[in-house]
Order: C-alpha cells, then sequence, then structure tokens
C-alpha cells in the first residue's frame, strides 16, 4: 500500500515536471515575435513579484489602452497578467524554500504575501502541498 510520503513525492515530483514544462514555454514565447512591449511588460512582472502593480501603470509603461494590454497579454501569454504575476511568485518562492535556513515569512514577504498565512494558503491551493512540507521533500538527502 502507497503511503502518505510517496503520494507526495508524486506530487512534487509532478509539479517539478509541470514547472520544467512551463519554462520551456516560457523559452519559446520570449524567441517568437511579438510586440516588445508585450515582452517588457512580462519581463517587469517576472523580475518584480514582489510589488503589484496595477493594470493601468503597466499598460502605461507600454504606451497602450489597459483594455488592449490586457486583451494582448491574454493573447499572447496565455493567463492574465494577475495571473502571471500570482504564478510568478509561487516560482520564486518554490526556489527559495530549497534553502532550509530561510523562515516561511521572509519567504512570504520576498514574494510579495501579505503575511505567511497568505502565502501558505496559495501554495497550497496552486501545489496541493504545504509550503513546510514541500520543504521536507525537497531537503537534501
Amino acid at each position: 500500500m502507497p503511503r502518505w510520503d510517496d503520494a507526495s513525492a508524486l506530487v512534487v515530483e509532478s509539479e517539478y515536471h509541470l514547472l520544467l514544462a512551463e519554462a520551456a514555454l516560457d523559452a519559446r514565447e520570449r524567441r517568437s515575435s511579438g510586440p516588445p512591449w508585450l515582452a517588457r511588460a512580462r519581463d517587469h512582472l517576472h523580475d518584480t513579484c514582489a510589488v503589484t502593480p496595477r493594470l493601468s501603470e503597466l499598460a502605461a509603461a507600454a504606451d497602450v489602452h489597459p483594455v488592449h494590454f490586457s486583451r494582448a497579454f491574454r493573447a499572447r501569454y496565455g493567463r492574465s497578467p494577475g495571473e502571471y504575476l500570482r504564478h510568478c511568485r509561487l516560482e520564486r518562492a518554490s526556489a527559495l524554500l530549497r534553502d532550509h535556513r530561510t523562515p516561511l515569512s521572509d519567504i512570504a514577504a520576498q514574494c510579495g504575501y501579505v503575511d505567511q498565512s497568505h502565502f501558505s494558503r496559495a501554495f497550497h491551493r496552486a501545489y496541493r502541498l504545504t509550503p513546510a512540507a514541500f520543504r521536507r521533500l525537497v531537503r537534501p538527502a
């Protein structure tokens, strides 16, 4: 009979492969053509995911209307700017969780979450695993 730890390891491995596939997709998207302002906006969201910009600020920086910005972003990247930002935060958190010395509250703050509870709920919703459980599973042998 499979143990709970075996199932959790399978979940983590599956999520790991999903992250790799998304990273490969992101690389293909960067190589394909598209408006330069859209790629700059995506890169800005990725690089500053701890800050939550307003849609109007992103659109103004791109010099396009917010509705056009939002539609073009979703059409190009398959998710809204807000969904992309949440994805970036979780990606960064997953990487930071590998350092077992960093408290979860610090990771939450570094990734733009209001508090550790907000971070834990978002992480659990995305990966079906708490940050602490994920950290235990990725612990070096």
